[in-house]
């Protein structure tokens, strides 16, 4: 009898045990997949039963005899159990928080649609996918973050704000309540990874603020939902409040900042309120003094993490400023005034961002709102912004070499920021840190004639593949590139740089401008001689960081990765047209001067190995051209040089000489390029581990 007691005892716990296993479930499994699993589940455990009857052991047997017996029961009641209410386990009780108050105007979110919020969600009225939350084959990681950041959120209010049709607001309220009910409780872990990813949750609760703020105005308030978005909304506040759940020194923590800020206020009955706005304003300066330079430079080093840094602390400066919370409005305002001044070199002749980082390619610039309200205090960003026609003129270059910056315009006529003129950024910014950094060190961009003549691939997509890696990768940029030598842009927190940019030095007739790269085992140095009123000429030297004759190992290969209105067109094997493929215009000539052996490849849509590639936009790609050439000698030098069209030109591009006029010369590791400029003689002379030089060379008459 006793032993017949203490297998029904232990037959009752374990079905208990998976009844209560069961009832989670159902907060985590479609109907037909939890059935599947439930069958398969009593049929595994009923046979372990049967198995484990025959076992030599009569007491053991009986015991464990019992325990599967009774979970083979629990899984067929697992298996046809269809609906349970839903039970927000993850969830503190929501008395404790008060009820909520709408904000008049939330820092975030900011992802606002286009031109056009009505038929974008629309579209997504139709989109059966939106509700979809579990992880699945082939879903793609952007897709599932923007889910469950809610993004469609944004655009179902802006439809609403401008239309007052009641079917927006319903929508996003079937969202809003579909993603609560269905992730905020689980037995393992979340149904997808962005469920409670630290952006993601950071995001979501500044868009549950909005949809509130229209939501408890209308019609279609009710009170169950009111008190799921409360206890929701302090469930985030409190997650994202945790020490452990903050990523310090990342643009992901500036944003968890800002929703904990916005979270005080609309949950100002609970009990930790003040403590997350301390909280969030003691991380959020400790991370902007590690993020952004003492001159308004994103570390991320991304011109459009720049701008969207800069729309966020805007709008934070414009809350706290109506909040009364003056110190920390003025240390904002300050703050994003030297950002703004920042972004204004980062805006082409054509309004657009520079690609550099993770920043899409063709982003214009002109329509930001917190430029446009910082261009009012600063003449330069004005001129940008308005293509010369308003502002003051910031002159022929501008530095931030201590951030690793250099920008260079040249005007057609006087007006350095017409979509005709010249432009080029210059890029030696490197902190050691991923984020949203390519392996564009020493790498520029060139603009003229309203196109990009050499430009950056572009982001593609955060997908961990062999495209990502390509148009991250140093071959994916315009510099020089070594097999072995693919250095990491992740993994590293911010702190001291791997890449120096050297001082502008400015001669009048020549700007004089470069840096030096410190690869795995190689050192990487580049100078770019700007030539007014004639173009530009490129020295890079790559030597063996250790000296002594060390031989590199692999060739040095150099990219220059042409715009898409750009195509080259050989005249020689060291001589390129560049021009307009639909026109036929000529644009620049490129020469290779050095190698003395070296030649021009072009390579345009290859796949193995991957090369030759941009990417127009997010998870869009389509061939480009790039010129090519390589070096096997040690040190490896590659001379190119631009000779860009100008309105005064006389002769056609492709009968004009060269500016380099002379011999390249390689002594002792000392490079020497003559080259005339203005009809003066010049030498630029590179010297390993130096910043590179200019020598006037007097005319002997």
């Amino acid at each position: 009898m006793a032993q017949v007691a203490g297998v029904l005892a232990l037959s009752f716990l374990a079905a208990l045990a998976l009844w209560a296993f069961g009832q989670a479930a159902t907060l985590w499994k479609p109907w037909r997949t939890r059935q599947i699993n439930g069958l398969v589940l009593a049929g595994i455990l009923a046979a372990a039963a049967i198995s484990t009857s025959l076992h030599k052991s009569p007491r053991l047997s009986t015991i464990w005899t019992g325990i599967l017996i009774a979970a083979a029961c629990a899984g067929l009641g697992l298996a046809t159990t269809r609906h349970r209410r839903h039970r927000l386990l993850s969830l503190p009780p929501g008395d404790e928080a008060g009820w909520p108050e709408a904000l008049p105007d939330p820092v975030l979110p900011f992802y606002r649609p286009g031109d056009d919020p009505v038929a974008t969600a629309s579209l997504l009225l139709a989109d059966i996918e939106l509700k979809r939350w579990r992880t699945y084959r082939g879903e793609h990681p952007t897709r599932a973050f923007q889910k469950h950041s809610l993004f469609v959120i944004d655009s179902l209010l802006a439809a609403y704000e401008r239309t007052h049709h009641q079917q927006f607001l319903k929508a996003a309220e079937e969202v809003v309540d579909h993603w609560i009910r269905h992730n905020s409780a689980w037995v393992f872990s979340p149904p997808n990874p962005f469920s409670w990813g630290d952006h993601s949750t950071a995001l979501r609760l500044c868009r549950l603020i909005a949809f509130w703020n229209h939501w408890a105005l209308s019609v279609l308030y009710r009170n169950a939902l009111a008190e799921l978005i409360r206890r929701s909304a302090l469930g985030h506040a409190k997650l994202l409040a945790t020490p452990s759940f903050y990523w310090a020194r990342h643009n992901h923590g500036i944003d968890q900042d800002i929703a904990l800020i916005q979270a005080s206020l609309f949950l100002p009955q609970a009990k930790a309120a003040l403590e997350w706005r301390d909280i969030a304003w003691r991380r959020l300066w400790a991370n902007l003094d590690a993020l952004v330079s003492p001159r308004g430079v994103l570390r991320e080093h991304s011109p459009g993490y720049q701008l969207s840094t800069l729309t966020h602390l805007s709008a934070l400066a414009n809350l706290a400023r109506r909040q009364g919370w003056t110190s920390h409005a003025d240390r904002l305002a300050e703050l994003t005034k030297r950002m703004a001044a920042f972004a204004a070199n980062l805006i082409d002749p054509s309004g657009d961002l520079t690609p550099f980082g993770d920043t899409d390619r063709n982003v214009s610039a002109l329509r930001n709102e917190a430029l446009q309200h910082h261009r009012i205090r600063d003449p330069h960003l004005a001129y940008c912004l308005s293509g010369g026609a308003q502002g003051e003129d910031p002159g022929a270059v501008v530095s931030y070499a201590d951030d690793g910056y250099v920008f260079l315009r040249e005007p057609v006529g006087d007006n350095r920021c017409s979509p005709d003129a010249w432009y080029l950024a210059f890029s030696g910014a490197s902190h050691l840190r991923g984020a949203h950094k390519h392996l564009d060190d020493l790498s520029f961009v060139l603009t003229g004639h309203g196109v990009p003549l050499v430009t950056d691939p572009g982001r593609y997509s955060y997908s961990a593949d062999a495209w990502r890696r390509f148009f991250v990768s140093r071959e994916g940029h315009n510099t020089v590139a070594l097999g072995w030598t693919q250095d990491r842009v992740s993994d590293f927190p911010i702190g001291d740089g791997q890449t120096i940019t050297h001082p502008v030095e400015d001669l009048g007739k020549v700007i004089l401008i470069g840096g030096r790269h410190r690869m795995e085992e190689a050192m990487h140095e580049r100078a770019v001689a700007w030539i007014r009123g004639r173009g530009l000429i490129v020295v890079d030297l790559v030597t063996h960081r250790s000296g002594g004759g060390h031989g590199l190992g692999q060739p040095a290969e150099l990219f220059w990765h042409l715009g898409e209105l750009v195509r080259a067109r050989a005249i020689s094997d060291r001589t390129m047209i560049l021009q307009a493929p639909e026109t036929g215009e000529k644009l620049a000539t490129v020469w290779l001067h050095a190698p003395m052996d070296g030649r021009w490849r072009v390579v345009s849509g290859v796949t193995n190995p991957i090369q030759g590639w941009l990417s127009p936009g997010r998870d869009l790609k389509r061939p480009g051209e790039v010129l090519m050439a390589s070096s096997l000698e040690t040190p490896a030098v590659f001379v190119t040089e631009f000779a860009l069209l100008q309105p005064a030109d006389r002769l056609p591009l492709d009968e004009r000489s060269p500016a380099v006029n002379g011999k390249i010369t390689l002594a002792e590791g000392v490079v020497d390029v003559p080259f005339s400029a203005g009809g003066a003689l010049y030498t630029l002379r590179m010297i390993p581990g130096e910043a590179p030089r200019l020598i006037f060379r007097p005319t002997i008459t």
